[in-house]
């Protein structure tokens, strides 16, 4: 990760924290109030195909496919309302999009954070595209099964019916 931009350094981000983002062990990047992206590790540059510091001062909408991206903007905005460290994607799909436009199902961790008198979100990703697969595999096997099949949850609500 490189700790400067061409021309001098991202306001607002010091470079311990940068440092703590460059060697963590899951793609993470840390946007700014602003929606720019002012660290990202390795993994992340790979798993979104970017070179390595091609990703420092984009916003962080050029990561999501663009039925999305026109929108996130606002959300941004809500979150920034009220940000709470919080999981996404469990129960519904969230995607990005890569530099050559690969959709890859991810879930998100957002945690935020005071830096300098604004909020920052560093942001962790899971590339869930291996577990979509398998879910997929298995749906698939279930439901060509001969046998009439039906998943209960502990709670009594029905979660899975096969057409048998």
């Amino acid at each position: 990760m490189r700790l400067q931009r061409p021309g001098g350094r991202l306001r607002g981000v010091d470079a311990s924290i940068r440092q703590v983002v460059a060697i963590g062990p899951l793609p993470m990047l840390l946007v700014g109030p602003d929606g720019r992206i002012r660290a990202v590790n390795a993994e992340l540059e790979r798993l979104f195909e970017y070179p390595p510091g091609a990703l420092e001062g984009e916003l962080v909408e050029m990561l999501l496919p663009e039925a999305v991206a026109s929108r996130h903007p606002e959300l941004r905005a809500a979150y920034a309302r009220v940000p709470t460290k919080r999981r996404m994607g469990r129960g519904r799909d969230l995607h990005g999009r890569t530099r050559t436009g690969r959709v890859l199902p991810l879930e998100l961790g957002l945690h935020p954070f005071e830096e300098g008198g604004e909020t920052h979100v560093l942001v962790t990703a899971v590339d869930i595209t291996e577990r979509k697969r398998d879910e997929e595999r298995v749906r698939t096997a279930i439901d060509a099964a001969a046998s009439s099949m039906i998943l209960v949850s502990p709670t009594g609500t029905i979660e899975l019916v096969n057409p048998a």
